[in-house]
């Protein structure tokens, strides 16, 4: 029987499977709490984490408030469950992780020195970020070195950012801090001079503030009549939003060539093949200037005929090289006024 189909005949082969795409604006509070066996859940609102079994007093509840309690505030934030039986905090974050990893952002109901180097061991070894604050008054202290931001410092932990807060373990201000910033666009934001909402600002002396710069710690404090965070940097010197933009890059360049090589029937060792692997970056990279991710970028690719014999024959590309300028942010200003009667 004649038909469309029996005339021109066409098969549609889908090419466009897509990649699932590391998300870097969930954060989750990991607690010991009773109120659900599950290591871990997500909440879109604080009337579910209370409806939930979360007392309004609660650890948990009090650190889901600081999260949705800015603007904008997360989408979804997950709650996880450090069990009794764990025996490290590595532990509980493998076990979660296990089960969920789709979070990037670790805040925890311990703010005692010791737990927040473990927790920063354990973050430090994967592509996450870890955010704590501390009352802890050694911590103002530059002869000090038994504080957690002392301790980090010494440990470099790129992946780990602390908060000096009086208010440290009633409002949970590191979640407040995360709470406002996970939702922008990495490239769009720096984590100094924000606003936590449901916070205070804390009087801070002079030499307290050098001895938290020293220590590569951040701090809450008034200027100029508005309440702002202070450094926004990570334990080794390094900024929270270069952490998280490097982070970003890495992860979209991953997917970008895996979904090329999922998607295509081949991909030749050849000039060819090889410039198909360097379009690939070059979109992500692209992507990264427009949304001030990176400023500028080069990237090198090897000719066919200079890869080894070796490496064609296991069917890997080597030798790629990209380099990249991170935009960075401005955050102080050094100027001459010069003044002519």
């Amino acid at each position: 029987m004649a038909s469309l189909n029996s005339i021109i005949n066409i098969t549609v082969i889908d090419e466009t499977g897509a990649v699932a795409q590391t998300g870097f604006g969930v954060p989750i509070f990991i607690a010991t709490h009773s109120a659900w066996q599950d290591r871990i859940r997500f909440y879109t609102d604080l009337k579910s984490v209370a409806a939930d079994g979360f007392e309004s007093t609660s650890k948990a509840y009090l650190a889901a408030q600081s999260y949705f309690s800015q603007t904008p505030c997360p989408p979804k934030i997950a709650i996880g469950r450090k069990d009794a039986e764990d025996k490290t905090w590595s532990d509980t974050i493998n076990a979660i992780a296990e089960v969920d990893d789709s979070w990037y952002a670790v805040a925890t109901d311990d703010h005692t020195a010791d737990s927040i180097v473990a927790v920063s061991d354990a973050v430090n070894a994967m592509t996450k970020i870890y955010g704590y604050s501390t009352n802890d008054p050694d911590a103002k202290d530059p002869t000090k070195t038994t504080d957690a931001f002392s301790q980090l410092k010494a440990k470099a932990a790129k992946r780990s950012f602390g908060l000096w807060s009086a208010g440290a373990d009633s409002t949970f201000p590191e979640c407040g801090w995360m709470g406002g910033q996970l939702p922008q666009q990495p490239g769009s934001i720096t984590w100094a001079y924000k606003q936590i909402n449901g916070s205070s600002v804390d009087a801070i002396s002079s030499s307290a503030e050098t001895a938290l710069d020293q220590k590569y710690a951040n701090y809450y404090k008034t200027i100029a009549g508005k309440n702002l965070t202070i450094n926004g940097m990570v334990a080794n010197g390094e900024f929270i939003d270069i952490i998280r933009g490097i982070d970003w890059l890495k992860a979209r360049l991953q997917e970008e060539q895996f979904s090329l090589l999922a998607n295509t029937p081949k991909i030749p060792f050849t000039d060819a093949g090889i410039a198909m692997i360097e379009n690939a970056c070059v979109s992500v990279l692209k992507e990264a200037q427009r949304l001030d991710v990176i400023d500028q970028y080069t990237i090198e690719v090897p000719k066919v005929a200079d890869t080894l014999t070796n490496d064609r024959a296991n069917r890997k590309l080597t030798n790629i090289k990209i380099t990249v300028r991170m935009t960075g942010a401005i955050h102080e200003v050094d100027e001459t006024l010069y003044v002519q009667v």
